[in-house]
């Protein structure tokens, strides 16, 4: 016995087929830096990292910059809408609160990964641009 048809897509394929759930990851950037911050520092002032030459700019320092710029960024944009940049050069990832991020492995600054977060929502955490660099040996 087939399914008796609601009317609404009446002799369309949504007709004849089964409903299919669709999942929406409703996450916003404010639960990934809550997550990010008991992992990296981040000041009162809402920065992470330590000031770098430019006062724009923000520096983590670690043992494998590249290794610890894929880390941050894989907790970043968890749940996010992530797409490769129109210039290929680095991805996008877009959240739901309008909130988004840039990730870059190659930049101006030789063997710095580097990424720009944009905060869109009332926040503790302000926007930033932080460079992830060699940690030198003292």
């Amino acid at each position: 016995m087939s399914k008796p048809s609601s009317g609404l897509f009446h002799g369309t394929n949504g007709d004849k087929e089964e409903s299919k759930q669709i999942e929406f990851n409703l996450s916003n950037i404010n639960d990934n830096i809550k997550k990010l911050e008991k992992k990296f520092q981040k000041t009162k002032s809402g920065y992470f990292g330590e000031s770098g030459k430019s006062s724009k700019v923000r520096v983590i320092k670690s043992n494998n910059q590249y290794k610890t710029a894929q880390e941050f960024w894989k907790m970043l944009s968890k749940g996010g809408n992530i797409k490769i940049l129109p210039n290929k050069h680095g991805l996008l990832v877009n959240f739901s609160d309008g909130s988004y991020a840039t990730y870059r492995v190659k930049t101006s600054t030789k063997d710095s990964p580097a990424m720009e977060i944009n905060i869109k929502n009332a926040s503790d955490t302000k926007s930033q641009k932080i460079h992830f660099i060699l940690k030198e040996d003292n």
